[in-house]
């Protein structure tokens, strides 16, 4: 794939945000999954769950926090991974273990690039 050659040089937030946008394509495209749940039913929301996915990618791509979107995402995922196994949608579960395993990557580089900016170049806490 190419997107894994390209990884190391480009922004991983653009990879999350394409699959995002494919997670709601495929989301889009099974017509099943919008009357799932009755208009009345406390997870109806879910029925436009492309459009939530596709508002988080948006978010992302204007520069958005990388762990506010990946907390809703988090919260989106078991929903997900059922509607995958439900409805039998092909390459939904794939995508969404790209954006699990990057918004990872992401949250890791962060939390990595804090603690280092906590140490001054002896190696010691700075006071």
């Amino acid at each position: 794939m190419s997107s894994s050659t390209t990884a190391a040089t480009a922004d991983p937030k653009v990879e999350i945000v394409e699959n995002i946008r494919a997670i709601s394509k495929l989301l889009s495209q099974n017509t099943d999954i919008y009357s799932y749940y009755p208009p009345k039913d406390h997870r109806c929301y879910l029925n436009d769950m492309d459009q939530h996915m596709e508002r988080a990618a948006d978010k992302l791509e204007q520069g958005g926090d990388i762990r506010e979107v990946g907390s809703k995402l988090f919260v989106w995922e078991r929903e997900v991974l059922l509607h995958a196994l439900r409805f039998h949608v092909p390459g939904l579960y794939e995508h969404l273990e790209q954006v699990r395993d990057k918004i990872g990557e992401c949250l890791a580089e962060q939390e990595l690039a804090a603690m280092m900016q906590e140490l001054d170049f002896s190696g010691q806490p700075n006071a």
